[in-house]
């Protein structure tokens, strides 16, 4: 039997196998793993999974590092967040890159710079879909997608294209549109 959007429904009794369902999509995430390749330093997941609907993967952060001390992994810590694919509600389907976070330790480090360090790592990188918080020895990543964002000019200098941009984009259509202007 044919579905919908034309292709083979393996199950017709369930209805459109491609149909939108909220309650599975936002389930859908990154699996979080990490690894500590510090004699001294820990890392422990206390929830594995980073999901579209918000619930974020905590890693917890244990011991003081004795640090990267040659030019081999050892005194490094890793985590890693897994490809993953999930639907939005007007049928398009989202493909999420996966990503390995590496940084060294130094001789000394605690577990709450180790967990600082990670959420810098995750937080500077603007082509992620990701937000990190540290807090103590605790660290908190979340799915978050960033809004489209283009450089505008304003009185000759041009903006970055950062979170502010779009209040200066959304401020600059309302400041055309009372002028009479077409955005």
């Amino acid at each position: 039997m044919l579905a919908k959007n034309g292709k083979i429904n393996k199950n017709p009794e369930k209805g459109n196998d491609m149909a939108y369902n909220p309650e599975k999509e936002l389930k859908k995430g990154a699996e979080l793993r990490v690894m500590s390749l510090d004699p001294k330093q820990s890392m422990k997941v206390s929830a594995g999974k980073v999901t579209v609907g918000g619930e974020p993967g905590i890693v917890d952060i244990i011991g003081t590092a004795a640090g990267k001390q040659d030019g081999s992994l050892g005194g490094t810590a890793s985590l890693w967040l897994s490809i993953f694919r999930f639907m939005r509600p007007d049928g398009t389907v989202d493909h999420v890159a996966g990503w390995n976070i590496m940084i060294p330790l130094a001789s000394g480090q605690t577990s709450e710079q180790t967990a600082r360090a990670f959420e810098l790592a995750v937080n500077l990188d603007p082509s992620r879909p990701y937000f990190a918080k540290a807090e103590g020895s605790r660290l908190w990543i979340y799915y978050r997608e960033k809004k489209m964002s283009i450089p505008v000019e304003q009185e000759g200098v041009q903006t970055d294209t950062s979170e502010n941009t779009d209040n200066a984009v959304n401020e600059k259509c309302e400041n055309d549109i009372t002028d009479g202007e077409q955005p």
